[in-house]
Order: structure tokens, then C-alpha cells, then sequence
């Protein structure tokens, strides 16, 4: 817990702000997956390492770091209050402009899920690589795919790949949420023949690309027109 909240508020000073979790990823030493699973969602992270600091008495050595949690902390405040203050006030006028919530409050303890899709065996849209593995796990043989295994060495899958009625053809296949994780988490194109992810960003990517989203929307146009004809 030591390294973790020295490297973490060490991200900090470099930003001058509290690092989301991809800046996180990309100036820490570590992954993300220590913090999370000690305080089971990014947005808890602050309070608890304050809460660390503060039992090992460094508040002083890290009085900046500490205000600026602190000051997240009033931030999001109002927001909960002007909710609050609304609800016990429900039946009676509201502002001006008769909108006394602006927008939908975000629940700050709460995961956030991907645009619902219908009718796939994943209702939301992934937004993380694990979403990406059971979508295409779920759809793999309609997109002319035999997985073989899955793994948890590089690279994460191998499958036979339909080339016509009477060949396949093993393939390495890697998972990314988004197609420019595989840079980022420095994996050896040599070593992969595909790459499946939700969302293609990444245009330089040597091997091939398979983005569900938009095998997804093409499935959803077939359909769509398929019940127009019928």
C-alpha cells in the first residue's frame, strides 16, 4: 500500500489534478488493478489513500495531494444536496426555468455500462476488454470463428478461422477494448494475427482489425432491412 499511494500521488503532482484511470495507466508504475481491488471502483480510490495517508501521518508530506482530494470531495457535494433539497421539495415550485435538475445526477458509487444493444447475448455495449472477450466468445461462430482456447498469456485466444465450406486456418487472436491498448500494453505484433476490440482507434495498426461495433451495426442494417422485405 506504501508503493501504491507514493506512485499514485506522485501521478498526481505531475498532473496537478486527480488522474482518471487511463492517465493513471499511462505515468504509474503500475496497472490499475491493485487500487481497484482494494477499493473496488476507481472513483474510491482518493478517499481511501487519503484515508491511508492520513492514518500513516503524513498528511503534512502530502498536504497538497490531500487538498485536492479534499476539494473533489466538496465538489461533488452540491450536486447531492440540490438533489436532496429537490426531492423534499418535489410538489412545490421549482426554478425559474422549471428544470431543477440539470441533467441526470451521476451516481458517483455506481459502474457505468455501455448503450443497450438488442437482441445480442450482451445487452450493453463493452466497455472494458472483458466485455469485448464474451461478446465475440457469444457471436464467434456466426462471424465464421471455432475457438480453440482462451488464455491468460499473450496473446488471449486461438480459434480456426472458416476460410470456405471445406478450410480453416488457425489464428492468434489478442482483445482490447479499444484497438490502441495493444500499444499501450506493449504486446509483439509478431506474435498475433488478429486483433478483435470494440472500438478501432488506432490507424497504423499492423494486423487485422475486427471492431464489433461495427460488425454489429452492419448485422443491424441486414436485419433491419431483411424485415423490411419480408
Amino acid at each position: 500500500m506504501e508503493d501504491l499511494f507514493r506512485d499514485w500521488a506522485g501521478v498526481v503532482r505531475k498532473l496537478n489534478k486527480l488522474p482518471t484511470l487511463f492517465e493513471y495507466e499511462e505515468l504509474s508504475r503500475y496497472s490499475q488493478a491493485p487500487l481497484m481491488s482494494r477499493f473496488g471502483t476507481w472513483s474510491r480510490v482518493p478517499r481511501g489513500l487519503k484515508q491511508y495517508a492520513e492514518e500513516k501521518g503524513w498528511a503534512e508530506d502530502w498536504k497538497d495531494v490531500l487538498s485536492m482530494i479534499e476539494a473533489r470531495g466538496r465538489s461533488e457535494e452540491p450536486v447531492w444536496l440540490e438533489r436532496a433539497a429537490w426531492l423534499q421539495t418535489a410538489a412545490g415550485p421549482g426554478p425559474a426555468d422549471g428544470n431543477p435538475i440539470r441533467g441526470p445526477i451521476i451516481l458517483r458509487d455506481r459502474p457505468m455500462y455501455g448503450r443497450v444493444m438488442r437482441p445480442y447475448p450482451l445487452i450493453c455495449a463493452p466497455v472494458n476488454e472483458m466485455g469485448v472477450v464474451f461478446l465475440f466468445g457469444a457471436m464467434a461462430e456466426r462471424l465464421g470463428f471455432l475457438v480453440l482456447r482462451i488464455q491468460t498469456e499473450y496473446p488471449d485466444c486461438e480459434a480456426l478461422r472458416m476460410i470456405d465450406e471445406d478450410r480453416c486456418q488457425l489464428v492468434k487472436i489478442e482483445f482490447e477494448h479499444e484497438s490502441r491498448n495493444f500499444l499501450k500494453h506493449m504486446h509483439l505484433a509478431s506474435e498475433c494475427d488478429l486483433l478483435v476490440c470494440w472500438k478501432h482507434n488506432w490507424p497504423e495498426c499492423p494486423l487485422e482489425v475486427v471492431e464489433l461495433k461495427t460488425v454489429l451495426a452492419r448485422l443491424e442494417m441486414r436485419n433491419h432491412t431483411a424485415d423490411l422485405r419480408g
